[in-house]
């Protein structure tokens, strides 16, 4: 058996992150009845799916239907948005104003059309990683996500800021400068926070 399955049900995504290393795949969604066909095969393999690997799957038009195939067949699935990069509120990039980064670090309100404000992001990702840690008590887990969202979730223990020192305790930790991939090490006695370190590697 294995403990779960990764399937890569679309390679369309709606972000452009700059750890994500671009492709140049046609981009198409899976057909339900090559998934339907797919799972036939492994679900006696395993009992947990996941349903991303490079694409979006929350953008699959025929999701709620893939949902019921694994419903079906007695398979959990994983999903979480919650952890993903901020919604911008715009149709693409070139829509963003300037200062669009700066400006949701300096006002926390601040956001584009249909877009999420640092305030919403925030809470949504705090809530996420504590129900991650109260579910994983005892656990190491590890967490990938964007630089942005990941900065909005420290600032929950930490002083972080768009373009200075980010600071745990009055100690810096981080200077700031995002170098795709950064690794943090975090340590909690449940959702508090006892001490966090920038890990490097060569």
């Amino acid at each position: 058996m294995f403990k779960k399955v990764y399937i890569e049900i679309t390679n369309v995504c709606n972000l452009k992150c700059k750890f994500c290393p671009e492709t140049n795949r046609k981009k198409e969604f899976i057909k339900l009845e090559d998934f339907e066909n797919i799972i036939n095969k492994i679900k006696k393999y395993t009992n947990l799916v996941y349903l991303h690997v490079k694409g979006e799957p929350l953008l699959h038009p025929d999701l709620k239907e893939i949902l019921n195939i694994l419903s079906n067949n007695n398979l959990k699935v994983n999903i979480s948005e919650q952890l993903g990069e901020r919604i911008h509120g715009v149709s693409s990039w070139a829509e963003l104003p300037q200062d669009f980064e700066a400006h949701q670090f300096s006002d926390e309100n601040y956001k584009e059309s249909f877009g999420e404000s640092r305030k919403e992001a925030t809470t949504r990702i705090v809530a996420k990683f504590n129900q991650i840690l109260n579910e994983n008590r005892e656990k190491r887990i590890i967490i990938v996500a964007h630089s942005t969202i990941f900065a909005y979730l420290l600032s929950n223990w930490c002083e972080v800021s768009y373009d200075k020192e980010y600071k745990f305790e009055n100690n810096v930790f981080f200077d700031g400068s995002w170098n795709y991939c950064e690794t943090f090490k975090m340590t909690f006695d449940d959702t508090k926070l006892l001490s966090i370190k920038n890990l490097k590697f060569n």
